[in-house]
């Protein structure tokens, strides 16, 4: 599909595509920006807004240039990014909302000979680059061998196919298709090691590749384990795109006969059977523990301010921090009730905040960080996890 195609399409699903709270126009784009890749100065005038970029580790290298537009709705833009490499150039385009929340502006960015995927440019502070991200994936921090669930893996979704006519000339919307490929993992929409049956993983997942859903359907997953129920998701998609959900494990997955089922709109679509072995013998069934008189421990959370997470563990944990390049909060929690939303917010020097919220259940962990070029800038920062309503613990921390 040539630009110019994918830039309409765009543009009329900017709306639909991208959440929108609160006026219009919460944010303009000019300004200094940054993503894991591009140093961005964006200049606005009138509708048209314009710029340059650099990459990240070439900051002396030629700038590229960025020609764009405001789109009629005010609340996005549409751009072209042009970089020139002697007699090479190469461009991609892009289209960001910038009314969703301030300092961050989100979409997406393709080019004529890929599909879009997900883009995002986040504002500078004090002049310095902050870039914020985290860890989607969750481990099991237990000793039981029961798998906790792998959230699902959001993609973006890709331009809807044309809608089509039928013989009187009316418009009719395309029939939605789901395909699930039951698989070890997925990444970027692509099943690795498919199968229903494997031996001692760490995960299993349920890819569920989708084209010309309608606005607002819902798509859910249940595993279940000898009629147990290890683990379920709904979720509201359309459009055409990927979505994953699954189970993991910190040691492996318990062995036993899955089963899986996926659903459209409550609509059975699939329904699979998937056999995990364990190491060296035939597949077996894990039987529910046992009722016994001590009650269950309650919730629980801890909360670590580290430079790093690695395997779920906090590398160079601490209150003071010498020129350092990343910050991060982990928190490791048991006993969480389903769909438990862990909300970390960021407090920067300077008053700004920067909030993330990630739905968890059960036992595992997850992290939160900020991340700048070269380093953070010195200062304060404070970080409180909320969980259940309340806040679980608020650290102080000192950049110099």
């Amino acid at each position: 599909m040539a630009r110019k195609a994918l830039s309409s399409v765009f543009a009329a699903m900017a709306a639909c595509l991208l959440t929108i709270s609160g006026a219009v126009a919460a944010q303009a784009p000019a300004g200094l920006w940054s993503s894991t890749l591009y140093r961005v100065e964006l200049q606005v005038n009138g509708g048209a807004v314009s710029g340059s970029f650099t990459l990240m580790d070439e900051p002396d290298a030629k700038p590229g240039r960025i020609v764009g537009h405001i789109e009629a709705d005010g609340r996005a833009f549409t751009a072209d990014w042009t970089l020139t490499d002697g007699d090479e150039e190469s461009t991609f385009s892009t289209l960001l909302n910038f009314a969703d929340r301030d300092g961050v502006l989100t979409g997406y960015r393709w080019t004529e000979d890929a599909w879009p995927t997900a883009f995002a440019l986040r504002r500078a502070v004090d002049g310095q680059l902050v870039e914020v991200y985290g860890e989607e994936d969750l481990d099991e921090v237990t000793a039981v061998s029961r798998p906790v669930e792998i959230p699902g893996e959001p993609q973006v979704a890709t331009p809807v196919s044309a809608p089509r006519v039928t013989p009187s000339g009316h418009a009719q919307a395309p029939a939605p298709d789901i395909q699930v490929v039951v698989c070890e993992k997925a990444v970027d929409g692509k099943a690795i090691n498919p199968s229903d049956e494997f031996t001692a993983p760490k995960s299993i997942a349920a890819l569920v590749k989708y084209r010309d859903l309608p606005a607002n359907s819902t798509v859910s997953w249940l595993w279940t384990l000898d009629g147990r129920t290890e683990g379920q998701l709904s979720k509201t998609l359309e459009g055409t795109g990927w979505h994953m959900h699954g189970l993991r494990s910190e040691t492996e997955i318990a062995p036993g006969a899955y089963r899986l089922v996926v659903a459209l709109n409550g609509r059975i679509v699939a329904e699979k059977n998937v056999t995990v072995r364990a190491e060296g013998k035939p597949a077996t069934t894990v039987k529910p523990p046992a009722a016994s008189g001590t009650p269950a421990p309650g919730p629980s959370i801890s909360v670590t301010v580290c430079e790093r997470v690695a395997d779920g563990e906090a590398v160079n944990p601490g209150t003071q921090f010498a020129n350092v390049k990343e910050l991060a909060c982990l928190a490791k929690y048991r006993g969480l009730p389903e769909n438990t939303e862990l909300k970390w917010v960021w407090e920067l020097p300077g008053g700004k905040t920067i909030e993330s919220v990630k739905t968890v259940n059960a036992n595992g962990w997850a992290w939160h960080g900020l991340k700048a070029a070269p380093s953070l800038p010195a200062g304060t920062y404070r970080v409180t996890v909320h969980a259940l309503g309340q806040s679980c613990r608020t650290i102080t921390v000192t950049v110099r």
